[in-house]
C-alpha cells in the first residue's frame, strides 16, 4: 500500500471524474493515518518501522524504476491505445456516412412512394404473372422430362427371357 500525500490526492481529484469518491479515499487515509502513526499501511518500505513513514512519499515522483518501468508501460500500450483510437474514429466516421447514406435512400424512397406510377405499377403486376405461369410450365416440362427418363431406361434394360 502506497501512501500519498494529500496534494497528490488533491491533484487525483483534480484530474478524476470521480472527485467526490477520491474525496472520501483522502479523509479515510487521512483519519487513518492520525488514529494510527505506525500501522502497516502507512508503511511504504521495507526497511526499519522506526524511520519516518513520511520520508518515502516525498520519494515518490524521484523513484526511478518506477519512472522506468511506467515508461515502459508506456511505450508498450501506446501504439494499441492509437491503433485502437484511430479505429473508433475511423468507425464513427463510416458510422456518420453510413447514416448520410441511410437519410438520403430514405428520401428517394418516399419520393418514390408518392410518385408511384399507376402505369409501371400494371406492368409490375404483368410481370409476376407471367413469372407464375413461366413457374407452372417448368414444373410441367420438368416432370415429362422425368418420365421420358425413366421410359429410356427401361428400353435400354433387357426384357426377360422365357
Amino acid at each position: 500500500f502506497v501512501l500519498l500525500t494529500s496534494t497528490q490526492i488533491d491533484n487525483l481529484c483534480f484530474t478524476s471524474r470521480n472527485a467526490s469518491h477520491l474525496l472520501e479515499i483522502k479523509k479515510k487515509i487521512h483519519s487513518t493515518a492520525m488514529n494510527d502513526d505506525h500501522s502497516d499501511s502507512s508503511v511504504t518500505s521495507i526497511g526499519d518501522e522506526d524511520e519516518d513513514p513520511t520520508d518515502n512519499t516525498e520519494n515518490l515522483c524521484e523513484n526511478p524504476t518506477r519512472d522506468i518501468l511506467t515508461e515502459g508501460f508506456f511505450r508498450l500500450f501506446k501504439p494499441v491505445i492509437d491503433d485502437l483510437d484511430n479505429n473508433i474514429r475511423r468507425a464513427r466516421l463510416s458510422q456518420l456516412e453510413l447514416r448520410q447514406q441511410l437519410d438520403e435512400l430514405s428520401v428517394e424512397m418516399k419520393n418514390l412512394n408518392f410518385e408511384n406510377d399507376p402505369q409501371l405499377h400494371e406492368k409490375f403486376k404483368r410481370m409476376v404473372h407471367v413469372k407464375q405461369k413461366v413457374v407452372v410450365i417448368m414444373n410441367i416440362l420438368q416432370g415429362a422430362q422425368e418420365r421420358l427418363v425413366t421410359l429410356c431406361q427401361q428400353q435400354e434394360q433387357p426384357g426377360p427371357t422365357s
